[in-house]
């Protein structure tokens, strides 16, 4: 894939750039202020925004953002990188998922900055203001990154459309072992970067909602540097995982298993492993004498999809304590694994 090979930008917003330098400051939405970051690199190259903390539990990516530029040398860079590391401060200040609504599926379609992205941008709430502001520092991104998080049922995980080869390349170079392809819903930021501005977009999820995972911020920000490594932006190799598990771009079989009785969860295998027919993948134990009271099984050869409860309401955290009938783990088959 050939990149556009833009001089490094003068300006991005209200930020005046020198090449070679991180500039810090902030977008003045009207109704709170989003801290920008930018660089301009000492060379031509593409243009690659990154947002982090949509939602305000989610805060892996801050601390990706935080990594990415303590650590890396703006004079290294090769055209220009755009960083908002907190694009809805008012959710992460009442710390809640979204605002101003409580985090209830009843106001998610008005209250989730990821369901406000809709052309025109600009809308009647708090959120729409700040969606309207960002709006055209994102459209000057080549390549979009959006970085997420979601509960330890889930592995860390780089998402996009996988029949857009520029950016299946990106989610595969990525060097996240699991890529999942979808295309999401009306009014998320992903499709609105692919199908209204026309450019390529992931976004990456890592665990947990609330607080910094380490290990998984580690990966958050490899994903990152691997992208700019990747469109040529850093003369530098990619790092990969022993190996890369695809979704969602072939025909799957899959498994869910309900619990059968109600007690705590013992897992013997984490999400994202893989697992082979009849291997256990935990035990539930019960509350009354501690005993072993129903064995949880793989089907099939495959991966561990997600294990534990599931959230009941959206920014719930998941719960190893099962009810009959909870959702306790799924396995799935790949539809690609590349050994690297």
């Amino acid at each position: 894939m050939q990149w556009p090979q833009h001089a490094p930008l003068a300006e991005v917003g209200p930020l005046k750039l020198t090449p070679g330098e991180l500039v810090r400051g902030s977008l003045d939405t009207g109704v709170a202020k989003i801290a920008l970051l930018a660089c301009a690199g000492m060379a031509p190259g593409p243009v690659l925004y990154v947002q982090a903390l949509q939602h305000g539990l989610e805060l892996n990516g801050c601390e990706v953002m935080h990594r990415l530029i303590r650590e890396f040398d703006p004079k290294a860079l090769k055209g220009t990188l755009i960083l908002v590391p907190m694009a809805n401060p008012l959710a992460a200040r009442v710390h809640m998922q979204s605002f101003p609504y409580p985090d209830r599926a009843l106001h998610r379609g008005i209250n989730d900055m990821n369901r406000r992205w809709l052309p025109p941008t600009g809308g009647p709430n708090h959120v729409d203001q700040m969606v309207a502001a960002l709006a055209p520092i994102v459209a000057l991104g080549d390549v979009i990154v959006d970085l997420h998080c979601h509960e330890y049922l889930y592995p860390c995980m780089a998402m996009t459309d996988m029949s857009i080869p520029a950016g299946a390349k990106l989610a595969v170079d990525m060097g996240i072992e699991v890529v999942r392809s979808g295309q999401g819903v009306t009014g998320m930021f992903g499709p609105y970067c692919r199908n209204t501005l026309g450019k390529v977009s992931l976004t990456v999820e890592m665990p947990p909602l609330r607080r910094v995972d380490a290990a998984n911020a580690a990966v958050g920000l490899r994903s990152v540097r691997n992208t700019m490594r990747s469109m040529g932006m850093l003369d530098e190799a990619l790092e990969r995982p022993a190996r890369t598990v695809i979704y969602g771009t072939k025909p799957q079989q899959g498994q869910s298993v309900a619990a059968e009785r109600e007690g705590f969860m013992s897992r013997h295998v984490m999400p994202g492993d893989a697992v082979t027919e009849g291997q256990l993948l935990a035990e539930i134990i019960s509350p009354d004498d501690f005993s072993v009271v129903q064995e949880i099984r793989s089907s099939l050869n495959g991966f561990v999809i997600s294990l534990g409860r599931p959230p009941q309401a959206w920014g719930d955290p998941e719960h190893d304590f099962m009810n009959i009938d909870d959702r306790a783990a799924m396995v799935s088959t790949a539809s690609e694994v590349i050994e690297w």
